[in-house]
């Protein structure tokens, strides 16, 4: 190990680098008794990304490493030597892994356990397949094993002088480089992918010191080092200097003769960087869900990533350093599995002090703090001034099921309730592979039906939020695609109260004999029974008559061998809005008044029309009244169009009556006439 002139400050983002390498050594040996003295001396191998120029001699062993052998005949005192190196390494970056592939048959060595790496041990093998339950491709399996192991097993530099094997590190989750390697490629070879073990030099925190990672087979050969966690991406402060299957590596002494135990051997490896290159970081897209928010209120801050290559990428999004923590992140360490060409989206919750002081205002700087990616913030704003001014809305949702299938989509329901404020609110829905925002101008309540098809296996969260400061969280399930399963559900958005409707689910049977499922249809009170028998694919056709408005939820439990599983549908139940209008016209005012009542359920896009001019309400419920100003009247007649809630229209006419003028409205008249007149008078004098 040397401490290096050159002080790199981020060695993750190094991308070529050169070095000059000198190994040195003593062995020392007694006056006689030594009859030859044999060293096998690893060196900085010549690979793809890695190119050493070197004086010496070297051979091949086994693994196809490059070794130094030096041999000495009856030494009769200290024998020294020195080997030279110059090294030019670049950094791998994988940018392309195939889909298919066999694995070579030589390569079938690094599938096997040894002495010091027992893949065939049952509980290695029932963990490794627990971390990469769902996985859709090996990078991701080998990306899952590299943060389990980077997050589970504890540095510990105790251990800095012994290997352990891998059922040590199991057991004990502690260790160093070496035994998160042994771990890591015990895990991989347990569940078919090869691994080897790599030893070599690694520069960290200014200086340089042995290191071990691994290397697995995919395709092709793609670098794993599960202590800094760099998957697929290795930087070019990774110096090899031998490949082998077994954690138990390096240059070895032999001696023969009668004093054996009397020889000593002291080596020496000292780096000098001459030049590097760094690499840029990574870029992304940050945002947050609001310009400013108030106390209590949850906010989100999404990262969009893109990368051209493979890689994992620890992020953290490190809260503002103060006395007082007025915002906390909730899990604000993430592990990414990145893809070429393929957008990551990564998102925190953050929760505001609910007790903050009024009129103040809070300003917060949070952090992305990661390696590979560059350093940027992004600002939370709390403001407490007037927060009864604010713009806020109540939002709740439901999800149409908690469990669903690969392939099938899944749907949330949404309803929006404006509580205060008047100004446009944006919602934003975003899960593991699945982001949308929109703008929503709600003017007293509003529903929503959002739909998409999840993308991979397992666990979601599902994060729905406004710029309001509001956020809510669900979670659903996605499984394997079952061979019997509900794979679409039709059914109408609005049906009429008391009318007939129809929910059609349909069932798909991929096994070879047919098979019975039994559908519980359950609305409040209201519950029915249907059995049905599935041959492959069947359209089953369920009634449903409900007699109340609004929106309603109807659950469909299906029930069969090998599955069991609820739906949920929402739909709204409307009528025909009761639409009843009257008109009065008062000549000595020039005004008309229409006045409107809608009794029964909501009527939209009302257009209130006489001759050739048009008042509208965007909704109504209730009575509200709409004047019209003119000096005439050139007709009796007025038209007020509305729509259901389905959007179907109708139209309801009226008489416009006329009110003249009363004896009590003409003195009124002529008494704040004569008001307006005196007031007239004492203003001009």
């Amino acid at each position: 190990m040397q401490v290096c002139a050159q002080d790199i400050s981020n060695s993750f983002l190094v991308s070529e680098l050169t070095a000059d390498i000198n190994q040195t050594g003593t062995i020392d040996v007694p006056s006689h008794g030594i009859s030859r003295v044999i060293i096998n001396f690893f060196v900085p191998q010549n690979t793809t990304n890695q190119f050493v120029g070197t004086s010496a001699s070297l051979i091949k062993d086994s693994f196809g490493n490059s070794v130094l052998h030096m041999e000495y005949r009856h030494p009769s005192k200290k024998i020294r030597y020195s080997i030279n190196s110059r090294i030019r390494v670049s950094g791998i970056k994988t940018k392309y892994i195939p889909t298919v592939y066999d694995v070579p048959e030589d390569f079938n060595i690094y599938l096997k356990p040894t002495k010091g790496i027992d893949c065939n041990d049952s509980r290695i093998r029932e963990l490794a397949y627990s971390i990469t339950n769902n996985s859709k491709s090996d990078f991701e399996r080998i990306g899952k094993l590299a943060i389990w192991v980077y997050r589970n097993v504890q540095y510990d530099d105790y251990l800095k002088e012994r290997v352990m094997n891998s059922t040590w590190v199991y057991e004990n989750r502690r260790g160093t480089c070496d035994e998160f390697t042994t771990l890591f490629i015990a895990l991989s070879r347990s569940i078919g992918i090869p691994a080897r073990y790599v030893s070599g030099y690694k520069y960290s925190n200014g200086e340089w010191d042995r290191h071990a990672y691994s290397e697995v087979y995919i395709g092709e050969w793609i670098p794993v080092d599960p202590t800094n966690l760099e998957v697929g991406r290795l930087d070019a402060t990774h110096i090899k200097f031998a490949v082998t299957d077994d954690n138990s590596v390096g240059s070895n002494l032999r001696v023969y003769g009668i004093f054996m135990n009397d020889v000593s051997w002291n080596s020496q490896t000292d780096i000098d960087i001459l030049n590097y290159r760094m690499d840029k970081p990574i870029d992304y897209n940050l945002t947050i869900s609001s310009d400013e928010f108030g106390a209590g209120d949850r906010a989100v801050v999404i990262l969009k990533i893109m990368s051209t290559e493979y890689n994992v990428v620890k992020l953290i999004l490190e809260e503002c350093s103060s006395d007082f923590q007025f915002a906390r992140v909730e899990d604000k360490e993430k592990y990414v599995i990145l893809e070429p060409y393929k957008e990551n989206i990564i998102y925190w919750v953050i929760d505001i002090d609910s007790n903050l002081n009024k009129n103040s205002l809070y300003y917060c700087p949070l952090l992305i703090n990661s390696r590979f990616l560059e350093l940027k913030d992004i600002v939370l704003n709390v403001n407490t001034e007037d927060q009864e001014k604010r713009d806020e809305v109540e939002i709740s949702a439901e999800l149409s099921s908690s469990l669903i299938s690969m392939g099938s989509f899944e749907t949330v329901f949404i309803n929006v309730k404006r509580i205060s404020g008047s100004n446009p609110v944006k919602l934003g829905i975003i899960s593991e592979d699945y982001f949308d925002e929109f703008w929503l101008n709600p003017i007293t309540e509003q529903n929503l039906k959002i739909s998409f098809m999840p993308q991979k296996t397992g666990h979601h969260n599902l994060v729905i939020y406004t710029s309001t400061g509001s956020a809510l969280n669900l979670q659903y399930q996605v499984e394997k695609g079952n061979n019997l399963y509900i794979d679409e559900i039709k059914y109408p958005e609005h049906l009429m109260i008391g009318d007939r409707g129809y929910v059609i689910l349909r069932a798909r049977n991929n096994r070879t004999e047919q098979q019975k499922l039994k559908i519980i249809v359950d609305y409040g009170n209201w519950q029915s029974v249907k059995n049905v028998v599935v041959k492959d694919i069947l359209n089953i056709y369920i009634p449903i008559v409900i007699n109340e408005t609004g929106m309603r939820s109807i659950s469909f439990h299906i029930v069969g061998e090998g599955i069991d599983t609820t739906k949920i549908i929402k739909l709204r139940v409307y009528d025909v809005p009761e639409v009843k209008a009257d008109a009065v016209y008062t000549p000595h005012k020039n005004e008309l008044v229409v006045n409107i009542n809608v009794n029964r359920d909501i009527a939209r896009n009302l257009q209130i029309t006489i001759g050739n001019r048009t008042k509208t309400i965007n909704e109504l419920v209730g009575g509200e009244s709409v004047k019209f100003v003119t000096k005439s009247l050139d007709r009796k007649e007025f038209t007020v169009r509305y729509r259901d809630i389905s959007g179907k229209e109708y139209a309801v006419n009226g008489t416009i009556r006329i009110r003249n003028e009363g004896i009590i409205d003409s003195i009124i008249r002529t008494f704040s006439s004569f008001i307006d007149y005196i007031v007239g008078l004492l203003l001009n004098f």
